[in-house]
């Protein structure tokens, strides 16, 4: 079908991994230990932090890998089947987007890496579903299926925006990178003005 639901279980020394798909249940165990995702997930927050003095900073892919290799590893030859996961991280790995986390696979198109020609980012390679628990995801598959709409929307979740208002969105374009086709954050903060509304 396509898709599998994942669970991650990280203690202080180890990490298991649960994938269940259509027809099969597999589980896993990767020496990643609490410690050493907490450390990894502080140093990608850092990374990808964009309200700092310094602006952005160079994204950690070392970081990013090794996440990918102490959760999803152990099924990295199943994941090139799939195109939905619907994950339930545990631990710091809930403080994160996993759309960050990278991996080495050159089977997989260039576009995959946002410009990055070593990796494969696992947002772009990935539909990616983040539940709470595995009884949201047999809720989830029980709920009809909803008719959408098919114009456009863009939400922000109290953003952190730094303009004054003036900026002729009309040039949104220009903060779209067009060698990796993903916006700037930086540039899109001080496009908008400041939400107070949704300050708290």
């Amino acid at each position: 079908s396509g898709e599998a639901f994942i669970m991650q279980a990280t203690f202080d020394g180890a990490t298991y991994v649960f994938l269940v798909t259509e027809d099969d249940l597999q589980v896993a165990r990767t020496d990643y230990s609490a410690a050493a995702l907490e450390d990894d997930v502080n140093k990608l927050r850092f990374a990808v932090d964009v309200n700092t003095p310094d602006g952005l900073r160079p994204f950690d892919f070392a970081s990013a890998e090794r996440v990918f290799d102490g959760i999803f590893a152990p099924f990295e030859d199943d994941l090139r089947s799939l195109n939905t996961l619907s994950i339930t991280p545990d631990l710091s790995a809930q403080q994160m987007s996993l759309a960050l986390l990278v991996r080495k696979d050159a089977s997989l198109a260039p576009e995959f890496g946002a410009g990055q020609p070593e990796y494969r980012f696992l947002g772009l390679t990935h539909a990616l579903n983040i539940l709470p628990s595995p009884t949201s995801f047999v809720r989830l598959r029980a709920t009809p299926t909803l008719t959408l709409r098919t114009d456009g929307f863009l939400g922000f979740g109290d953003p952190i925006l730094k303009g004054d208002g003036t900026s002729d969105t009309r040039g949104l374009t220009r903060a779209i990178d067009n060698s990796t086709r993903l916006a700037n954050p930086g540039v899109i903060a001080n496009m908008f003005e400041t939400l107070p509304e949704t300050a708290r």
